[in-house]
């Protein structure tokens, strides 16, 4: 059996503990947030026998193998390095940390301690992210020399730390966006950053606290007022040393015809299309025909459960880990580009 423990009780938690209950290989030891009464109703709710106010309890349970970080993300680089220093694997919630550097420093610990240091990028584990890796692996789509990460929302209604820039490291390029934008590299099979160019605005920023209407986005277990200084716009043009390139359209707060999530990958053979809706689409050629299928997927997506089947089954030696920790340090890289050269109005090259 693999001891867990879990560090942070917010809403995403429910997942990771859904996931660890289906699993006949697990038993969840404990569960930790600084708020009493979410965790103790969390731990009810869910059968684990004991939970905590502070995290340091669940590292200090030498019984616990491997922990979930659940938390914010400026806590992340810290709880993930004292939690491979008490010698446990770790799994933790998108995005990595707050920066590239952070993550590195992450991922030096994990070799260090001989642990396992997973990021919770839970899109490659959809049924349709795996088909499309086959179907790209397979050479169906040939060279993939184009990409395009589109994320946007009409008007995010996210309050907390999330709207604070130093907490949460920028807006939707790093909260949301990042979703597609690390599977589009995995399906790519991550090539080396050549250049970036990127671009944000603060533009309509203000919308969030005086449009009527419209309802709460991703509540947040911290109610606490934060200046709002993330930006509301991102976009950024990726160059890779292979001649591919990257294009990314991204925004919390953007007057758009239509709220988007998904990614476009264009090959010499065929083009592909994934959403965040589980749409999957291809167009090539067929008799020299142009022409578009869809793949039937009639399998219930449970990339939540898959994923933590994978940490699991990584933590356990029966798999290798999909998940490299070093493109997640990659991932950074790209967004601290695109802030970089958005401060500057340079392109970074790397």
């Amino acid at each position: 059996m693999l001891r867990v423990g879990l560090i942070g009780a917010g809403n995403i938690s429910r997942a990771h503990l859904f996931g660890y209950n289906r699993n006949a290989d697990v038993e969840v030891v404990a569960i930790s947030d600084i708020n009493e009464e979410l965790v103790k109703g969390r731990a009810e709710t869910f059968g684990v026998k004991t939970y905590y106010t502070d995290y340091k309890d669940v590292l200090n349970d030498e019984t616990i193998d491997a922990v979930s970080i659940l938390t914010p993300v400026f806590t992340h680089r810290n709880i993930i390095i004292e939690a491979l220093r008490a010698g446990k694997h770790v799994l933790c919630e998108k995005p990595p940390c707050l920066s590239a550097a952070e993550a590195q420093e992450c991922v030096d610990a994990a070799k260090e301690e001989g642990k396992l240091l997973m990021w919770a990028f839970v899109r490659l584990f959809s049924q349709q992210v795996t088909y499309l890796k086959e179907y790209v692996d397979a050479g169906y789509a040939g060279r993939i020399y184009h990409a395009e990460v589109v994320s946007t929302d009409l008007c995010c209604m996210l309050r907390s730390w999330f709207i604070n820039k130093e907490l949460a490291g920028g807006g939707a390029l790093i909260d949301s966006t990042i979703h597609m934008l690390y599977p589009a590299l995995y399906l790519m099979g991550y090539p080396k950053v050549k250049s970036v160019l990127g671009y944000t605005n603060h533009v309509n920023s203000d919308l969030p606290t005086k449009i009527k209407g419209r309802g709460p986005g991703w509540a947040s277990c911290d109610n606490r007022d934060y200046e709002r200084t993330v930006e509301s716009v991102e976009s950024a043009m990726i160059v890779f040393d292979n001649d591919a390139c990257l294009q990314i359209k991204s925004g919390h707060v953007m007057f758009v015809a239509n709220e988007k999530s998904g990614l476009w990958l264009t090959g010499d053979k065929s083009g592909i299309y994934y959403n965040a809706q589980g749409e999957v689409q291809h167009i090539g050629l067929v008799n020299n025909y142009l022409t578009e299928s869809r793949p039937v997927l009639t399998t219930p997506d449970t990339m939540f459960d898959d994923q933590i089947n994978h940490f699991v089954d990584c933590c356990q030696g029966k798999a290798e880990c999909i998940v490299k920790p070093e493109h997640g340090v990659q991932v950074m890289q790209i967004i601290d580009a695109i802030y970089k050269s958005a401060e500057t109005g340079k392109a970074v090259e790397f």
